[in-house]
């Protein structure tokens, strides 16, 4: 019997991915980043089936001011396998991540090696490779309420017990509620959204569409 893995972090994407895969086991890996206490209460409160490995903490000293962590992925999946020795392994990448260690083209090279290295046949993939953010939040509010994702999910850089409302991660949340429900939650960073605003030719048209409208909101309310 195949033995799948999620690796969960409390985000929106991976939380929908728990929803919607029933994973055999969802496991939290601890990186001691600056919003690490955040993710964890989080988990605790609505999540007490994840387990919580502390076993990667040390990739916290590399973490970047923006938050990225070089080779995350591939590290997050090399532990996991020898860890929990699951035939799949879910990263919940998106159509509009731009994340260079989470693509289909990387999973799928990262599937062959540790197939071949093992003998094993082995899966590294995300269910949602054709999907946007804004569309998996709106598969998932059509059988749960949406206040699941506002106040159950955890997506800030700031690293506090309530989101900051200010920062890209929390941006990219408030985006993706609005355009799937029209449920819109506050953002403060005016700064932030003309940066978004001055390069929204990087992303395709239906993300630029609803980026448009959540900022026109946004200022909207502002004035």
């Amino acid at each position: 019997m195949k033995k799948s893995l999620l690796l969960f972090s409390n985000g929106i994407d991976s939380y929908i991915g728990k929803y919607f895969l029933r994973p055999n086991l969802s496991v939290y890996l601890d990186m001691q980043t600056k919003y690490s206490l955040a993710e964890k209460h989080y988990i605790k409160k609505f999540h007490k089936d994840v387990i919580v490995d502390e076993a990667l903490t040390f990739l916290g000293e590399h973490e970047e001011l923006s938050g990225h962590i070089e080779y995350r992925n591939l590290f997050l999946t090399m532990y996991s396998l020898l860890k929990y020795s699951p035939n799949i392994v879910y990263i919940c990448g998106l159509k509009d991540d731009k994340v260079s260690d989470k693509t289909p083209e990387v999973f799928e090279m990262l599937s062959s090696l540790v197939s071949k290295v093992s003998g094993k046949d082995i899966v590294i993939t995300s269910p949602f490779w054709d999907k946007t953010k804004a569309d998996i939040c709106k598969e998932y509010i059509q059988e749960k309420p949406v206040s699941d994702l506002m106040y159950k999910t955890y997506s800030c850089y700031e690293g506090g017990f309530t989101e900051c409302g200010s920062c890209p991660a929390c941006l990219r949340k408030r985006v993706a509620i609005y355009a799937s429900s029209g449920v819109f939650m506050p953002f403060y960073n005016l700064n932030l959204v003309q940066q978004y605003e001055s390069n929204i030719g990087n992303y395709d048209l239906q993300r630029q569409k609803n980026m448009k409208e959540y900022f026109y909101k946004v200022r909207e309310l502002d004035r």
